[in-house]
């Protein structure tokens, strides 16, 4: 496995199309004197599938061309593994758009990859750390973003207020990886 950065010349030409994941379970942060910690709620059976919307053409283009934002691919040959999409921000934060792994390579080490490439772009430009949200119903995205090594920042219970049910009852847990 490699990862390269996306550039104008692979536009498209790589398959970048939004993976389904199962819903297993539920991720419950919760704040306790200043310090968060939180349950897991594994469900006896996958409860639907969510997919994250793609990415426009436009911002692949930006991304493409470089600067305070970035795209990585995970690639195999002509097959693209995962990605990860990034922007510095006025805060200071290399802040990850999406990461997707595609499903027949969930587990395998490929978001770990990509965050790492993550980590040293984002020092590159002096961010202060990786800073990402995650939806509560993803509980192996929450998962994982711990494993890495990320902690809990907040939890926004009406970010998804707006959208239609079931979607609307989900909470924003967003996540700091500090450097």
């Amino acid at each position: 496995m490699e990862i390269t950065e996306l550039v104008p010349e692979m536009l498209g030409k790589i398959d970048l199309s939004p993976q389904p994941r199962p819903i297993v379970g539920r991720f419950y942060p919760s704040l306790s004197r200043g310090k968060w910690g939180y349950e897991e709620e594994w469900f006896p059976a996958p409860a639907g599938e969510a997919v994250s919307p793609p990415l426009s053409q436009d911002s692949l283009e930006q991304y493409a061309q470089g600067g305070d934002l970035a795209l990585f691919l995970a690639k195999e040959g002509d097959a693209c593994l995962g990605y990860i999409a990034l922007e510095k921000d006025f805060m200071g934060w290399a802040y990850v758009e999406i990461l997707e792994v595609a499903a027949a390579h969930r587990g395998k080490s490929v978001g770990t990859a990509l965050i790492q490439k993550a980590v040293r772009w984002a020092k590159k430009l002096g961010a202060a750390g990786l800073r990402l949200e995650a939806q509560d119903s993803n509980l192996m995205a929450c998962r994982f973003y711990l494993k890495q090594g990320f902690q809990i920042g907040g939890v926004n219970t009406l970010r998804y207020h707006t959208l239609p049910a079931p979607k609307n009852q989900e909470a924003a847990v967003f996540f700091y990886l500090l450097f």
